[in-house]
């Protein structure tokens, strides 16, 4: 990690510990909090540094800076003290060098996006051979699409500038790949050995088990170089904010805006504000955790009987649980069903667990190794979500990608 990224990070933390008295301010400025660092040299570093570009693009997309200022001022008379500190270190000076970074951010985003551009329709058979050319794994993802023109009719649908100015072949090969996977997810088993196969060039290979170092986790710049780390590719959410959004939905992998809008009933006026995504991204969240737990509880009552939780646990996790709910009892709350108090990596430890997975689990996910990639590439983003983080495009590739797996497994089963 770079000097200049680390400063954020922990800049970003001196921010949180100010606004600790208000949950509401905390939620505000976590997500712009790493842009408050006193970085005036960095400026030349953004112009020269595309990565660094896209970073700040999809980090600190949409309108995050200006609404800051606007919800800050909306706050100033209950949080007198918080307001205070953020003037002393210069918020809200339009010289102060913090100021002076916000700008350097937002005109970084600016010329991000600039370099895109959307293609002329006579490009489309080209760009398409310049991209099965330059990419390998391209070639083999949109094999498939050859007979049907998907890509074809993708680009056709896009609106937003998707094509890089001076790297056409690989955001036309990205296109390709998340439209490839879309396809395949709709059309093939979700663990079907060819797709995990396919997938995993791509998104990284998270097979063996993995240690999540949660404090580190929170940090968006830490996330994007642990996913790099894996071998997630970068071209796959090289572009602005709103263009990925649409090249997902044209391919299959999310929602449409509408129905993303019926229902969240948002009332922002720009959808791809963190604070939108985040959103977004801990409903789905949500609703994929009450479908997991559902799905393991009939699973393993229809294998094991009703009282599995007695005996078909891992070691001391029925301990943990019970006394979860002890402590929500003692706290004058109602108690819920033992599993709704299983964590998110309590999941994937059930169905690993060997008889487990050899009388009720084999049938639905075929091989361990895939299952456990599938929640280890969840969790960097739960992790996120939980902490009220800022979401990256990267977090909600993997989440669209792996929760579409695990549910279609999951309804497959039930049919």
């Amino acid at each position: 990690m770079s000097d200049i990224f680390r400063k954020m990070l922990e800049d970003q933390d001196r921010l949180c510990k100010f606004t600790s008295p208000s949950i509401d301010l905390e939620k505000i400025l976590n997500p712009a909090g790493s842009a408050l660092a006193d970085l005036h040299a960095t400026h030349r570093l953004f112009e020269d540094q595309e990565a660094h570009r896209k970073i700040l693009a999809d980090i600190y997309g949409g309108t995050s800076f200006s609404r800051l200022f606007d919800d800050l001022e909306k706050h100033r008379k209950l949080l007198e003290g918080p307001i205070a500190e953020a003037r002393r270190i210069g918020l809200f000076d339009p010289h102060s060098d913090r100021s002076k970074t916000i700008m350097a951010a937002t005109e970084a985003r600016s010329i991000y996006e600039r370099t895109f551009r959307l293609p002329e329709r006579t490009e489309f058979g080209t760009l398409i051979e310049q991209a099965r050319q330059a990419s390998a794994i391209a070639d083999t993802l949109i094999a498939s699409l050859q007979s049907t023109n998907a890509m074809h009719s993708a680009m056709e649908s896009m609106t937003q500038p998707w094509l890089h100015i001076e790297q056409a072949s690989q955001s036309t090969a990205a296109l390709a790949k998340i439209v490839a996977i879309g396809d395949r997810l709709s059309h093939v088993l979700p663990y079907e050995a060819k797709l995990v196969d396919s997938l995993r060039p791509i998104l990284g290979d998270w097979r063996d088990p993995i240690s999540f170092a949660n404090d580190a986790m929170v940090h968006p710049i830490f996330r994007t170089e642990f996913y790099a780390e894996k071998g997630l590719d970068p071209t796959l959410t090289d572009f602005p904010v709103v263009t990925f959004h649409e090249g997902a939905v044209i391919g299959g992998l999310e929602s449409s805006r509408e129905e993303v809008d019926r229902e969240f009933s948002t009332d922002d006026k720009e959808h791809d504000t963190d604070s939108a995504r985040a959103r977004k991204a801990f409903g789905q969240l949500r609703r994929f955790e009450v479908t997991v737990r559902a799905f393991i509880v009939a699973v393993m009552e229809e294998a094991f009987g009703e009282h599995w939780i007695k005996h078909k646990l891992p070691k001391d996790m029925r301990d943990k649980w019970t006394d979860k709910r002890q402590a929500e009892i003692d706290a004058g709350r109602s108690g819920r069903p033992l599993i709704e108090y299983a964590d998110f990596s309590d999941y994937r430890m059930i169905i690993e667990r060997a008889d487990n997975w050899n009388t009720a689990f084999k049938p639905v996910f075929r091989r361990p190794e895939d299952i456990r990639e599938s929640f280890q590439r969840l969790n960097p983003v739960r992790i996120a979500t939980m902490h009220s983080r800022i979401v990256t495009l990267e977090d909600e590739l993997l989440l669209m990608v792996e929760t579409s797996r695990i549910l279609k497994a999951i309804r497959s089963r039930s049919r």
